[in-house]
């Protein structure tokens, strides 16, 4: 079970989806402590979970992955800079390209 530690990654989402539909999205990463227990997963948006170095993290890695990993690490090195925040963004699909 994890324990949130601090936000380390803010940002705001915002665009039309290729149906129409008007979105905006706040994201939030949370750097936490795992106390116990074994992961697993919990629903049908993930086909797997795991632990892994920050030097060895499985490719293909979204950019905003890849961020938000860099945020935690910075922010535990040196919590006196605090959150990042982001201004809003456009939507993006997972291949980066814009949605609306």
């Amino acid at each position: 079970m994890p324990i949130p530690d601090f936000v380390v990654d803010l940002r705001a989402l915002v665009g039309t989806h290729a149906n129409g539909d008007l979105a905006s999205y706040l994201d939030l990463t949370f750097a936490c402590t795992w106390l116990d227990g074994e992961p697993f997963v919990a629903d049908d948006e993930s086909t797997a979970v795991g632990w892994f170095e920050s030097d060895a993290l499985p490719t293909p890695l979204m950019k905003s992955s890849r961020e938000r990993i860099a945020h935690a690490m910075a922010y535990r090195a040196h919590p006196e800079n605090g959150t990042w925040f982001a201004r809003p963004q456009p939507l993006s699909g997972r291949d980066g390209q814009k949605v609306s």
